[in-house]
Order: C-alpha cells, then sequence, then structure tokens
C-alpha cells in the first residue's frame, strides 16, 4: 500500500492511522473478515475456498483469524446467519 501511495512504509502507517484510527494491517484483515462473513452468509463455498479468495491463506490461518474477530467459528457463524 505504501509503494502504491509513493510513500515509504514509516510515513504511509503514520499517515493511514490518522486518518482511519487503525494501523494498514488490522485495516486489511478487518476488509478480509467482512468479505469472509459475506461469503459466509450468502454462499456454500468451503471454508478452504473462502479463506483462499479473502487472502487469508489456510483453512486453520483463517479460522484463527475469524475466531479472534467474530468470537465464533466460520461454521457456526455460517449457521447462525446464512440467508441461502
Amino acid at each position: 500500500m505504501a509503494a502504491h501511495a509513493r510513500l515509504s512504509t514509516r510515513t504511509f502507517a503514520r499517515s493511514f492511522a490518522a486518518e482511519t484510527d487503525t494501523t494498514p494491517m488490522k485495516w486489511l484483515n478487518t476488509a478480509r473478515i467482512d468479505r469472509a462473513r459475506e461469503l459466509l452468509e450468502t454462499t456454500h463455498a468451503t471454508i478452504s475456498h473462502i479463506s483462499q479468495t479473502c487472502g487469508l491463506g489456510t483453512p486453520a490461518n483463517f479460522r484463527q483469524h475469524f475466531r479472534r474477530t467474530t468470537g465464533t467459528t466460520p461454521s457456526e457463524y455460517r449457521q447462525t446467519f446464512t440467508t441461502t
């Protein structure tokens, strides 16, 4: 992101935090989890597919980030909030 903005990593991180009250990495992880939630609610895609699509790597990594952010597992979330 810093390279895209043509800023040094440090300058970008400071500017980003000043504008958003969060770090670039936290913002990115939140965006990835939000996309995963949407896919869990609206598709029958596998956990493996969702983890790859959202940029969270392995299913185990996805489950760890998802649980830390939402307090529940992807499967429990899907059971509770599925709309399909």
